[in-house]
Formats: structure tokens, C-alpha cells, sequence
């Protein structure tokens, strides 16, 4: 029979949690005129009508205030060629983007190169749930698909398909 925990412990939650795959991207805007980005597993589609999407950020990531403040974003769902990208934008620290190449996007976020898809998206709501927010945003423009594999989150590691 199995055991119910009654009382969760946050390490054991979130091992529990990372049995559970995800994809993994990385969101930019753009905050007092230069480019950030951070990496995350918590993209989720919100509504097909009218297109929307939503990503947590904790709220003691240093970036917390400036994307929880931000008008606009680009999500780069990101391929299996794409690791470095994903552990560049999880590093600690506001710049991130490093010598990485970009270009500004219909909504002025910053787009990266290579993504499996890149979606441009406006700040719809941020919602406070436990020690992070929940940005809700509208899908504006959608960037073609490039035919690789995902980048996959599981177990607490990057994996490929």
C-alpha cells in the first residue's frame, strides 16, 4: 500500500516534482535598455482563444523585479543542440546574455537564434502564488519551427529525447 505524506516536505516535493518532464526555455525582455534572459521549466499554455502563455519566477531571483515589471517578452522553447543556452541563462547574475547573438523582436524582447520556436508575447497579469509570481502573457507573434528535438528537464538534469 502506498504512504501519504500529510505534511510536504520542500526537498521531498520537489524530487517528487522532477519525475515530472518539461520542456525547457529561455524568456528576455528588455530592462533599462539592455537584454536579459533567464532560463525556465514552468512555461505552460494558457488558452489557444486568444493565445496565451504563463512562467513562474521566484521571487529571490535577482531578476524577479525586472520580469515581473517587464511589457513584453520573447519564450524560446528550446532544441536539444541548445544546452549551453539553457545553462547560461540559469547561471546567477542579471547578464546572461554574454557575446550570445540576438535581435530585437516585433515587440522590441530580444530574439535568440536557433529555438525550436520563439514566441513574442505581451504582459497580460502577474498573479503572487507562494514565493513566486505567475506571469500570464498574450501570444502576439509566433516564430517558425525549426524540425529538432527538445530539450527536456527531468530529475533535476537537462536530457535530450
Amino acid at each position: 500500500m502506498t504512504q501519504v505524506v500529510e505534511t510536504v516536505d520542500q526537498q521531498q516535493l520537489r524530487t517528487a516534482l522532477g519525475h515530472f518532464a518539461t520542456g525547457v526555455a529561455v524568456v528576455t525582455t528588455i530592462a533599462d535598455g539592455e537584454p536579459i534572459g533567464m532560463t525556465v521549466n514552468s512555461l505552460c499554455s494558457v488558452s489557444l482563444t486568444p493565445p496565451m502563455l504563463l512562467f513562474c519566477v521566484g521571487h529571490r531571483s535577482q531578476l524577479h523585479p525586472l520580469f515581473a515589471s517587464a511589457s513584453h517578452f520573447a519564450v524560446h522553447v528550446l532544441s536539444a543542440r541548445q544546452e549551453e543556452v539553457c545553462r547560461q541563462f540559469a547561471r546567477p547574475g542579471r547578464s546572461r546574455f554574454g557575446d550570445l547573438p540576438w535581435q530585437p523582436g516585433r515587440t522590441g524582447a530580444p530574439l535568440l537564434p536557433n529555438s525550436l520556436v520563439t514566441l513574442e508575447c505581451a504582459a497580460e497579469r502577474v498573479i503572487p502564488a507562494g514565493d513566486h509570481d505567475i506571469v500570464l502573457m498574450s501570444v502576439r507573434h509566433l516564430h517558425p519551427v525549426c524540425g529538432d528535438n527538445p530539450l527536456l528537464f527531468f530529475a533535476g538534469g537537462v536530457r535530450d529525447l
